[in-house]
């Protein structure tokens, strides 16, 4: 399991940054759920997506409005559910990490596959907040307007998050 840390902490400072409210949210590959918890605080219903169910279980205990779904990205998220915001922190080490397959995003194939699910995902006036960094692989983000909310600076690599929301017809 990923233990939380610069990271994670980033992205709960976006959550909190952007004011983030409303009726439904989705945290996509929660993890330990600290993305998750900050949603509670501000969304009427959170779904705490993760597709390693021992991950899911070992988290103490879920406050009464977080749905927890073991899921590979959107493959069991109902299609009929909108969400007013979704937060990936995805695994992005570029290169294979032997020790544990999720903590690597490869070539990009995992965030290109969450940005073709999420649009649909969302509602009229929905947004993703997304974790990268600069050693993710270039994205192709068409379809979608983006802003830079916040940013870290470390030794090997600068993390940020990126505000999405999807382009007019």
């Amino acid at each position: 399991m990923y233990e939380p840390g610069e990271d994670s902490q980033l992205m709960v400072d976006a959550v909190r940054k952007v004011n983030a409210k409303g009726e439904k949210a989705l945290d996509m590959g929660t993890g330990t759920g600290i993305v998750a918890r900050e949603l509670a605080e501000r969304f009427e219903e959170v779904w705490a997506v993760d597709v390693n169910p021992e991950v899911l279980r070992g988290t103490l205990e879920w406050p009464g409005n977080v749905n927890v779904l073991v899921s590979d990205l959107f493959e069991n998220v109902k299609t009929n559910l909108k969400f007013d915001l979704i937060t990936f922190n995805p695994p992005y080490l570029p290169e294979p990490y032997e020790e544990d397959r999720e903590l690597n995003c490869g070539d990009g194939e995992v965030l290109e596959k969450f940005l073709a699910g999420a649009g649909g995902r969302l509602t009229e006036n929905g947004k993703v907040l997304l974790l990268l960094s600069s050693l993710t692989p270039e994205l192709g983000l068409e379809g979608w307007r983006k802003r830079g909310v916040v940013g870290l600076k470390l030794d090997f690599e600068e993390l940020f998050v990126l505000e999405l929301t999807r382009r007019g017809p």
